[in-house]
């Protein structure tokens, strides 16, 4: 049995002692402003770091789980619009259903690279093609998408609209196909966009020398002429 002075950590080391919780609490009410900017800034860092990975998931999720309902029997309001669409693009040449699981089928493809990460520069391209198709019916059906047209959209118009959020959650993850990261610290993040700004620039300069190299026809030597 422990007394009720001893440490927590002295069973797992892990957790704070009793000591350094009080002192936290100390801190905390001494302190709040300095306290509440301190877990202000923790928190924007962990969004920072994991933000772009939770991004990226939750697309390929929703892609992946619509596509797949599109597949299924049940047709949703949304899904009967899209047939209406795709069947007017394609001027009618092929059956709504078909056209319908095309679609679902290129869903399924934009989710699954955005899960697994593989393609991702193809997949971020799909996905714009995608985004741009389906804003079409606000167009081309606006009868069925807007109540009173450009200010009252209808339940479906709300519908659409919505990609807006998916086309800049898009936009995040294709900034980042090379590698990037989200960078918190402001400072940090000025520093980071000059120095990438410079490497462009030297890299621009290096490619154009090597192609005027390449353009560049090699000096000819002529045989001295005996006399």
């Amino acid at each position: 049995m422990l007394s009720p002075g001893s440490p927590v950590s002295s069973i797992d080391p892990s957790l704070p002692s009793r000591a350094s919780l009080v002192r936290l609490r100390h801190f905390f009410s001494v302190h709040p402003m300095l306290a509440a900017f301190h877990i202000e800034q923790w928190v924007v860092r962990k969004m920072a770091h994991n933000g772009l990975l939770v991004t990226r998931v939750a697309l390929g999720i929703t892609f992946l789980w619509f596509g797949l309902l599109k597949f299924l029997p049940s047709v949703a309001p949304v899904d009967i619009l899209a047939e209406k669409t795709l069947s007017i693009l394609t001027f009618h040449l092929f059956r709504p259903e078909t056209c319908l699981h095309v679609l679902a089928f290129f869903e399924c493809i934009i989710g699954a690279g955005m899960l697994t990460k593989r393609f991702l520069r193809f997949t971020v391209i799909l996905l714009f093609l995608q985004m741009i198709g389906t804003f079409t019916p606000l167009i081309i059906l606006y009868r069925e998408t807007w109540i009173h047209f450009p200010y009252f959209p209808s339940f479906e118009g709300q519908y659409i609209i919505k990609n807006l959020v998916l086309i800049s959650a898009g936009i995040i993850v294709g900034a980042t196909v090379r590698g990037g990261r989200i960078i918190a610290h402001p400072d940090i993040a000025a520093r980071a966009e000059r120095v990438e700004l410079a490497v462009e620039v030297r890299a621009f300069h290096e490619k154009e020398r090597r192609y005027q190299e390449i353009r560049q026809p090699a000096p000819t030597t002529r045989a001295p002429v005996d006399k």
